[in-house]
């Protein structure tokens, strides 16, 4: 094992690092890397952003106004100083390194603001992203400009960039508390930027304008860590000395679970869906020398609004229900237009909706099983008594008119269709059993996604077709 003093530390820019360089030395942990990989790695960082169409994006971007990366010295004169900078940068986590001549010295006994450990030199957010300059004081606990940094920190937040992928002006990296889950990202996004660098003529760092899509598409792909157990988070910043901001969004655990199991237990039926959201036409395209990856996946990006928007995303995605409106601009290539409960009944799958309630919205088992025993039954009763009841039950847009479809059509089945209690226990609150539940309509639709499902497993498929003609369209609940 090394004696390196580079780990994993739980802040996400210097953990990304970590694992980038772990992903450059083909190790899965940090403790296994050595002074001969990263020297090697480090090599080729400098010559990479030494590069003006790497430099430009660090500039920018992630090191506002680096000594390395000034536009204005993007220069062949400036090279020498660019790489006697840089490469400074890089080595001064080792424990022969010299005082560095470029950045300001510490004073004796200063630790490290992210490890703890010996600090190497002061540095502002050149450096370090998202922080101050090199002469304001504000928020420094020290009260003096600058903040003090290890060698092997400053490393790693030199090696987060090739960990994460550019997209529309800002920088885009992946965190988790599991640390194979980082390495996992970094590893993957090292190898697009490594892929991207021996392109021909590039003037400008690739924008991948849809990163949302390739975290998914990574997570599908992770096989090294037991995903799930931890969440997901994405930074996505700029640190531009005009204007720095920084979204975070979450990808909760119970997502992310259900996502896993979606593959694991019903891979056809998720694989299709996925298919069926991705954006078309999607082809690189070339501005201004730049080449902009344009791949998306509307499934991918909506997943990230969950578990706040799930109904809608059940709706959207399992039901089939399509965005109303004309598509225009963007739109045009925007699948979802063109959804249909009754065009797509191939896709309308129980299992998924299942998995779904069980891991994102956490419903009660008995619950699930009670609309899934009254939705068989309706199922049943529409194919052989009241095909007309599908489309009430769809368009039901108000709690008793639900009602009143549900006794109707029970007074007028024989046997009758549920129970008292399967009743209750699916569409009313528990500690008022007279009242229905907010989420009634949400009990409405799953109940049509098992009917739909049903239907076309008996090939009765176009009952749901039928109500879609005789409406024009199967509108979508408000």
């Amino acid at each position: 094992m090394s004696e390196l003093p580079i780990r994993f530390i739980g802040h996400p820019m210097i953990d990304v690092g970590v694992a980038t360089l772990c992903a450059a030395a083909g190790v899965d942990d940090p403790r296994d890397l050595t002074s001969e990989a990263i020297d090697a790695f480090t090599q080729e960082v400098i010559e990479l952003y030494l590069n003006p169409a790497m430099a430009g994006f660090l500039s920018y971007v992630v090191f506002a106004g680096a000594r390395f990366a000034n536009p204005a010295q993007l220069k062949p004169e400036f090279e020498d100083k660019r790489r006697a900078i840089l490469s400074e940068l890089v080595n001064l986590w080792k424990p022969d390194a010299p005082p560095s001549k470029y950045e300001k010295p510490i004073a004796p006994g200063e630790t490290c603001i992210f490890s703890g450990d010996a600090a190497k030199v002061r540095v502002s957010r050149m450096y370090i992203p998202l922080t101050t300059d090199e002469n304001k004081m504000n928020f420094v606990p020290e009260g003096v400009p600058l903040m003090p940094i290890s060698g092997w920190c400053l490393l790693a937040l030199m090696a987060m960039p090739m960990g994460g992928l550019a997209s529309r002006g800002k920088i885009w990296i992946v965190h988790s508390f599991d640390n194979a889950a980082t390495l996992h990202f970094a590893r993957l996004n090292l190898q697009r930027n490594r892929r991207d660098f021996q392109i021909q003529g590039l003037n400008k760092r690739p924008n991948y304008k849809f990163a949302r899509t390739y975290v998914l598409r990574d997570l599908a792909e992770a096989q090294r860590f037991n995903a799930g157990n931890y969440p997901l988070t994405t930074y996505f910043f700029t640190s531009s000395g005009q204007k720095s901001e920084i979204e975070i969004t979450h990808l909760p655990s119970p997502v992310i679970r259900f996502i896993n199991r979606a593959n694991r237990e019903a891979p056809a039926a998720w694989n299709r869906i996925v298919r069926r959201a991705e954006h078309l036409n999607a082809d690189p395209e070339n501005e201004d020398g730049r080449i902009v990856y344009t791949e998306r996946n509307y499934l991918y990006e909506d997943l990230f609004n969950l578990p706040a928007n799930a109904h809608a995303f059940l709706r959207r995605y399992i039901l089939r229900t399509p965005l109303s409106g004309k598509p225009s601009g963007e739109g045009k290539n925007d699948p979802r237009y063109t959804y249909s409960s009754a065009g797509e009944a191939e896709l309308v799958s129980w299992t998924l909706t299942d998995l779904f309630l069980e891991e994102v919205l956490q419903m009660e088992k008995d619950r699930i099983e009670a609309i899934r025993a009254v939705a068989d039954r309706l199922a049943n009763y529409i194919q052989t008594q009241d095909e007309r009841l599908f489309r009430d039950l769809f368009n039901a847009r108000n709690e008793y008119q639900l009602r009143t479809l549900l006794i109707k059509a029970d007074k007028n089945a024989q046997p009758p269709l549920f129970t008292l209690d399967e009743f209750v226990e699916a569409f009313f609150t528990t500690t008022d059993k007279e009242t229905l539940r907010s989420d009634w309509s949400l009990a409405r639709d799953l109940m049509v996604i098992r009917i739909i499902e049903k239907l076309y497993e008996g090939g009765k498929i176009e009952i749901v077709q039928e109500a879609a003609v005789e409406d024009d369209v199967i509108a979508e609940a408000e």
